[in-house]
């Protein structure tokens, strides 16, 4: 205690979070927009140097990365940004037609929305909300998987991870991660129809739909639906 540091550290963070470094801010809005569309405007989110890929749109991540800034490094009302633009309202039932299937065949230019499946711990909360079982307490230790605690209050076992956000893609933990996988096999759709896990999350929801909706199978089957679904 009391010894003297080089101050390497905090030339590092000063560096980091100096509003004229190019690069911190623009890593953090490229990764915000990957987290919504699915990709980066620029591809290599872990990567912006000469090995990278270059961004699709450079002007609006120039822009969204002032406006970042100007707003004090404050992510919410980035969120707020994109989420609200036209382009992200882009409905992704939009054929492509011939020009399209041309020019732009992987969508790179966002002339629609890119249909995206849940991340693992999406598909689990989302699974309880529906059940009626899931937890919505604030703060506190993590707990296991079993629980219905939202995911991201789970305990992470590193030579054990959950069945559930294993099977669809959670990362193990070891290494940083800059985006996700997205793979469909066999395993995925035996574990939802067979697992002990989902089939007890079933068990729930039919009770809570018995009990909402008692003795009237047409309003069971209808409230199953926008439980499951988010529509009618």
């Amino acid at each position: 205690t009391g010894a003297a540091t080089s101050g390497r550290r905090t030339v590092l963070a000063d560096w980091l979070a100096d509003p004229k470094n190019p690069l911190t801010t623009r890593v953090i809005v490229n990764r915000v927009w990957q987290y919504h569309f699915g990709r980066g405007l620029a591809a290599t989110a872990s990567d912006f140097g000469r090995l990278g890929e270059l961004p699709t749109h450079p002007e609006l991540l120039d822009w969204l990365t002032t406006d970042f800034l100007a707003n004090g490094w404050r992510l919410k009302p980035l969120h707020k940004k994109i989420l609200l633009s036209a382009t992200y309202r882009q409905t992704a039932r939009r054929a492509p037609d011939s020009t399209a299937l041309l020019k732009d065949p992987e969508n790179l230019l966002l002339w629609r929305f890119n249909p995206r499946r849940l991340d693992a711990e999406e598909a689990r909360d989302a699974a309880l909300a529906a059940s009626g079982e899931l937890d919505l307490k604030i703060g506190g230790e993590g707990e296991d998987a079993k629980k219905p605690r939202r995911s991201i209050y789970t305990k992470k076992i590193r030579n054990s991870q959950d069945e559930i956000l294993r099977n669809l893609n959670a990362p193990a933990g070891y290494n940083s991660t800059p985006r996700r996988d997205a793979t469909t096999t066999a395993t995925q759709s035996l574990l939802m129809f067979n697992g002990d896990w989902p089939l007890e999350r079933a068990r729930h929801l039919a009770a809570r739909l018995t009990s909402e909706h008692y003795n009237d199978p047409a309003a069971q089957a209808r409230a199953a639906y926008e439980l499951v679904f988010s529509r009618s």
